[in-house]
């Protein structure tokens, strides 16, 4: 798959799944890491996995043409945070990095809340 494929594909049953997403030589899209959007207000959106109860192939799912609607290019944000779902490192925000005296300031406090 290509390196920058991250697509949001429309179903013609009306899901919205965000995945890495290329285009099949028999047609269609081969699709891989998809998660399903859900929306949960009106500027809000949550990502939960997609046939989570399926064994999944490691080269990915393909979709024929007959079944996606549209396929198109995430926004920034939903792509970074879709990004992060699969990232396997976490980092914290920089207001979250805890070292020298804080360090042992969190020790002393774990020791004494056990």
């Amino acid at each position: 798959m290509a390196k920058d494929n991250v697509r949001i594909v429309r179903l013609t049953t009306g899901e919205e799944i965000i995945c890495k997403a290329d285009a099949a030589d028999e047609g269609g899209w081969l699709i891989k890491d998809a998660l399903l959007l859900v929306p949960v207000s009106l500027q809000n959106l949550s990502m939960v996995p997609w046939l989570a109860y399926a064994e999944i192939p490691e080269d990915g799912i393909h979709l024929p043409e007959k079944i996606i609607a549209f396929s198109v290019v995430p926004q920034k944000r939903l792509k970074a945070e879709y990004e992060k779902a699969f990232s396997k490192i976490i980092a914290p925000d920089t207001g979250d990095i805890i070292g020298g005296a804080d360090m042992a300031a969190l020790g002393n406090k774990l020791r004494l809340s056990t």
